[in-house]
């Protein structure tokens, strides 16, 4: 017997209802400065009352967190790993979505992701990245990519220090007043060396040596919904 799920109307307004405030923090990051998005100006563009949108969202942070997510994962979708880096050259598969990472960061401006990340206390990327990041390592260390060392659980280790590393950056480049060198060049630096550093012989080293952020990657990239960003595409 086939379910069907019917959305009643109540539901359906709701819904909507959530869609308007999202839409309308679009519209109001891509026409003022950043200063200009509170709660009060979102509830006036959108045409929500106060009690809606804290029906949906908790806060500001949380808003921006649920909002930020959603274009982060449609962008990433947006740019999968280039054909080519082959299967084999683990490192800069996952390089190559950091380099998306630090990227969308960039485009989304510090005052976002220092609202989201260091005020809000959320992670915009830890869903996505972490499943993303999983799924390269285990197959990598399961056709013998990545060799072993002292017994220890390599791929659990190595996602840890993953995330410690893109955290920690991403705190830190929120931090600073004047960037010295792009989020996503730091990000690439810093994963390299524990990366190849578990390589094993069968290992693709072809690549190995040439850091992304050297090429012409960013011809690549094609982001949506993030007025003024890399090829932006509507």
């Amino acid at each position: 017997m086939v379910r069907i799920d019917v959305v009643s109307a109540q539901e359906k307004k709701s819904m909507e209802t959530r869609r308007k405030i999202l839409d309308a923090t679009k519209r109001l990051l891509s026409e003022y400065d950043f200063r200009y998005l509170t709660v009060r100006n979102i509830c006036a563009e959108s045409e929500a009352a106060y009690g809606s949108f804290y029906h949906h969202f908790q806060s500001k942070e949380r808003l921006l967190y649920e909002y930020g997510k959603e274009l982060f994962h449609r962008n990433r979708e947006q740019n999968p790993c280039p054909a080519w880096i082959p299967e084999g050259d683990y490192v800069n598969r996952i390089l190559w979505n950091f380099l998306i990472l630090g990227e969308f960061c960039t485009a989304m401006g510090k005052d976002f992701i220092r609202c989201v990340h260091q005020t809000g206390g959320l992670d915009l990327f830890e869903d996505t990245y972490d499943s993303v990041v999983i799924v390269i390592l285990k197959n990598a260390y399961r056709k013998g990519y990545i060799r072993e060392y002292e017994g220890k659980d390599v791929v659990d280790n190595m996602i840890k220090d993953i995330q410690i590393i893109y955290r920690g950056t991403i705190m830190w480049w929120c931090a600073q007043t004047e960037d010295r060198e792009p989020l996503a060049a730091t990000l690439e630096h810093l994963l390299l060396h524990l990366l190849s550093g578990r390589r094993s012989e069968k290992a693709d080293t072809s690549g190995i040596g040439r850091l992304l952020t050297d090429l012409d990657y960013q011809k690549d990239i094609h982001f949506v919904g993030i007025p003024g960003s890399i090829n932006e595409s509507k």
